[in-house]
Parts: structure tokens; C-alpha cells; sequence
């Protein structure tokens, strides 16, 4: 049997935010690449993190004790119901909440290598401590993802039929485009006067979407805009179902994108004191602070995460 937990990651309480499934896996388990696409498909969850013991940091086996609480290096991938992804930023997040508050950590900084580097993810315990919600605040540095414009020929070409599935009769004011480590994100920014009702009020055609443009091209898109009066700095929706992910709740890795994106264009958030607060309006929805680190080539993002369910895996 394999440890298995439910977080929704993005938010202090249950039933919101974004949820991932978190796996626990010893060294000597062989979860084999297959098995860890049937346990994701079988979670029907956006993401599924496997967090695995990293052999050259684990503690020795005979120091007795639980390796989880007492290792600070992992090893992490991630799954949707269909496909393993090179980056996911909520389902790491859920990781590392597991690890401080179902495994109490030892350590205050989590080290988590990946196929896009290694991620680290900080406790911040004094915002934790005053959740009344019993949710843990955390910091995440993922790398960043600057977006620009000319798009790839093969996306220009199937922008209109695109556009036109995923937003309907609003208005793009931009259109730009990321591309990391075999994630291709395109950004649709709304024109200006966008308010969150039309953004929330959008109904996408996937069938569509995916008929503009192949999977080998665009993996997912992010509609976003201006905050305006909503107390936001970001807004923004995002759609993968090229990935087998018709919406995203709350997307850590599109926050990447966005996070310079707007940056550059309303001139905050490129420091701790100036960060952009986003909200991601999907019917669950999140919220989370930016931080573009330019001098590390990272984005920060800040946000809770609320451990809901922990259990076993029969296989």
C-alpha cells in the first residue's frame, strides 16, 4: 500500500482552490511509470504528484524514524488522468503541504527535483500560525516563463478558430506566447475594461479548441486581464485540454507566465514589498501572491494549501 492524500492547494479551507492527489513513495516501492499513469487516471484529478525519496540524500535506513519527515530532498513528477507533465505548480504545493503538516517536516525548506530543475518550497510559519482555517501558507519558486509575441507559425495560423472557441465574441487586446520544457502556453490577454464577470462567464468548446490547433503546438491557454475594481492586480482562466485538463482551478505554472507578463506592463512585482495579487476565476477558484525574481530567473508565489483527505492506495 502506498500513502495517498488529497490537497486542495491555493486555498485555506476545503473545497476550493485546486485540487491534487499526493503520492508517498519509498525507495524499494518500484512504482513503475505505467502504474503511476493508472493510479492518475484512476484519482481523475488535474494532477497527481509523486513524491519519491531521493536515494543520495535519503536518511539510512537505520536511523530509525520516518524518512519523510527527516528528508528534505525529493524526487517529484506529476500526472494528469492521461499524460505526465514537465511542470505543475499547485500539485507542488500539495506535496510540499503534505510534507509539513502530514509528515511534520524537520525542515523548513523543501528541495523538490524535477524534470524542469529543482523547485523549492518555503513554510511560512508565521502566516500559518495565524490561519484560522488551520491552512499552511507556503512560498514557491518555479522558473520563470516569459511570454512573447510573434506566436510560432502553426499557433498564428490556427489563432482565429482558436480565439474564437475559448473567448467568444470578447475582445483580445494581445495575444503572446511561452514556450519551457514542452509546455506551450498561449496568452489571450483581454482588452482593457474585461471585468471578471465576462471572464468567469466564459464557456470554451475543447472540441474546438483542440481542432484549431495539435497538441504538438499549444498545450494550454490563459485568457487573463486587468484587475480593474476587483481588488485583484491579475485576473485570468486557464485551459488545457490538450492535456486532458478542460480547465485548470488555480495553475501554479501559468503564473510563471503571467507573473513577468504583467510585471512589465504595470510596473510591480518585481519585488517583496510590491508583489501582483491574482485571482484565478474558476468555479473554484484561488488566489495567490507574485514575485518576479528576474536576478534568479524564478517567479515566487505565495499561497495556502489545505490537506482534506489521507489514505491508503490498495494495488
Amino acid at each position: 500500500m502506498l500513502p495517498v492524500y488529497i490537497v486542495d492547494a491555493f486555498s485555506e479551507q476545503p473545497f476550493a482552490g485546486n485540487q491534487a492527489a499526493v503520492v508517498l513513495i519509498s525507495s524499494d516501492d518500484g512504482v513503475s511509470d505505467d502504474l503511476r499513469q493508472k493510479i492518475a487516471a484512476e484519482m481523475q484529478l488535474s494532477e497527481t504528484s509523486f513524491v519519491e525519496l531521493d536515494p543520495a540524500h535519503a536518511p539510512a535506513t537505520s536511523s530509525g524514524g520516518d524518512p519523510f519527515q527527516q528528508c528534505s530532498h525529493f524526487r517529484l513528477r506529476w500526472f494528469t488522468p492521461t499524460t505526465e507533465v514537465p511542470l505543475c505548480g499547485h500539485a507542488t504545493l500539495a506535496a510540499a503541504a503534505v510534507l509539513f503538516k502530514e509528515r511534520s517536516s524537520a525542515h523548513t525548506t523543501l528541495h523538490f527535483h524535477t524534470a524542469s530543475g529543482q523547485l523549492t518550497v518555503s513554510l511560512d510559519a508565521a502566516r500559518s500560525s495565524t490561519s484560522g482555517a488551520g491552512g499552511l501558507w507556503m512560498q514557491m519558486r518555479l522558473p520563470l516563463s516569459p511570454a512573447t509575441d510573434p506566436l510560432p507559425g502553426p499557433l498564428a495560423a490556427g489563432l482565429e478558430a482558436l480565439r474564437a472557441a475559448c473567448v467568444g465574441e470578447l475582445q483580445v487586446a494581445r495575444t503572446a506566447f511561452a514556450a519551457r520544457n514542452r509546455l506551450n502556453y498561449l496568452v489571450l490577454q483581454l482588452q482593457d475594461g474585461a471585468t471578471r464577470e465576462e471572464l468567469e462567464a466564459l464557456t470554451p468548446d475543447f472540441t474546438a479548441m483542440q481542432a484549431a490547433c495539435s497538441r504538438e503546438h499549444v498545450s494550454g491557454v490563459i485568457v487573463t486581464c486587468r484587475g480593474g475594481e476587483s481588488g485583484y492586480d491579475i485576473l485570468s482562466r486557464f485551459f488545457g485540454p490538450w492535456m486532458g485538463i478542460p480547465e485548470d482551478p488555480v495553475t501554479g505554472s501559468s503564473h510563471a507566465v503571467l507573473g513577468p507578463y504583467w510585471a512589465s506592463l504595470l510596473g510591480k512585482g518585481t519585488s517583496a514589498e510590491t508583489p501582483l495579487l491574482a485571482r484565478q476565476c474558476s468555479r473554484r477558484g484561488g488566489e495567490m501572491s507574485v514575485m518576479v525574481d528576474a536576478g534568479a530567473g524564478q517567479v515566487v508565489l505565495s499561497g495556502p494549501a489545505a490537506v482534506v483527505m489521507a489514505g491508503q492506495l490498495r494495488l
